[in-house]
């Protein structure tokens, strides 16, 4: 039976993974997929070995502490990969697990068809060499990304990204609401899928809040948190929180159709909220050790992908050490105050003109099939 095999580990590349996997069924339906990942390729019918997700981590050094686990799933992975013979393997982002194994496939004369590209541009760019030494083809989600690789010989195809497919697919943006009367204004909290980054990112954002609080009328808050989230920790940043704040769980698009603004974690979510349209201030913060490294092998200026997309500042960055209460608070209240949200919103059309348009899952699943 024909096979692929496809390997996420953070909850981004679950989605993608979950994606792609349906594209390929409904192209070849007697496609047997296997992998490691999480709920979203299990309910795609991936067959799952393992759920990397689960040891999703900020940096590098915070690694450190999953080192033995992650050893463990990936000798399992390695050994279902030469039980199953596929006919492609698929590796999706998380290069340091992924680009290991994949030099563990290559002398099995399996095929690996890379999805979703390391952020090569942003820092360590002589790892593309190695990129292309092991890895058959490269399936990149931004357009900027595809020169870079063909540059460097790499078999490289811009695919777009699967958000196009899933946010506003017609267009359909977020709608901001009418002012009231009291001239309140929602504020949504998205501090990340990974409870480290929540417990480092969430109390800065509530401390924020309440001095928005004291300065915008009628301000309303709401969290958005992964399924996930141990409610006991929600109980306790709600029982500490100076600020009343609604929380909504698994809907993060929800919370950011409903608010003005957003204070949101660098990442997958800052992104779609640019989809969206929805305005936002990008906060985050690694680790000393993670930073230290970042810091000696960066090669960009900019770090939230609007920004990056747009190649300007359309979106604030408030990274580590502009990353406190009086930062965040300060920069919100510049936006609300001074009327800078609906110009944010329509700079922020831009960046979907730089993921591909819909169809991308599609376009991705073809690219794999070519292996066949």
């Amino acid at each position: 039976m024909p096979g692929v095999f496809i390997i996420a580990g953070e909850h981004s590349g679950d989605f993608y993974g979950g994606r792609l996997a349906e594209e390929l069924k409904k192209i070849r339906p007697d496609l047997r997929i296997e992998g490691a990942g999480g709920e979203f390729m299990e309910k795609a019918g991936v067959e799952i070995h393992a759920d990397l997700t689960k040891h999703a981590v900020i940096g590098a050094t915070e690694a450190i502490g999953h080192l033995k686990e992650l050893q463990r799933v990936f000798k399992v992975l390695v050994r279902r990969i030469e039980e199953m013979d596929p006919d492609v393997v698929v590796p999706i982002d998380y290069i340091e697990f992924n680009m290991r194994l994949a030099k563990m496939v290559r002398p099995l004369k399996i095929p690996v068809c890379y999805y979703v590209s390391p952020q090569v541009w942003a820092w360590r760019p002589w790892r593309i060499k190695t990129i292309a030494q092991r890895v058959d083809k490269m399936l990149v989600l931004f357009d900027f990304e595809e020169e870079i690789y063909r540059n460097y010989g790499v078999d490289v195809a811009f695919v777009g990204h699967p958000l196009c497919d899933t946010l506003a697919p017609d267009g359909d943006i977020r709608m901001p609401r009418e002012r009231g009367p009291s001239g309140e204004c929602r504020i949504g909290f998205l501090p990340g899928s990974r409870i480290g980054e929540v417990k480092k990112l969430f109390p800065i954002m509530l401390s924020a809040a309440d001095q928005i609080a004291r300065n915008v009328e009628g301000a309303e808050f709401i969290l958005g948190c992964t399924q996930g989230l141990p409610q006991g920790l929600v109980d306790e940043f709600q029982k500490k929180s100076p600020v009343p704040f609604e929380v909504v769980r698994g809907r993060a698009q929800d919370v950011m159709r409903q608010s003005e603004l957003l204070l949101v974690t660098s990442g997958t979510a800052c992104l779609e909220a640019a989809i969206l349209q929805t305005p936002m201030a990008v906060l985050y913060k690694l680790g000393l050790g993670s930073l230290a490294l970042f810091a000696m092998l960066k090669c960009i200026d900019t770090y939230a992908m609007p920004n990056i997309l747009c190649k300007r500042r359309v979106v604030p960055e408030l990274m580590q050490w502009n990353c406190n209460p009086e930062k965040v608070a300060s920069t919100a209240l510049d936006l609300i105050k001074n009327n800078k949200l609906a110009t944010m919103t329509e700079e922020l059309a831009e960046v979907r003109k730089h993921l591909g348009g819909s169809g991308a899952s599609e376009r991705a699943a073809k690219e794999v099939l070519k292996f066949f």
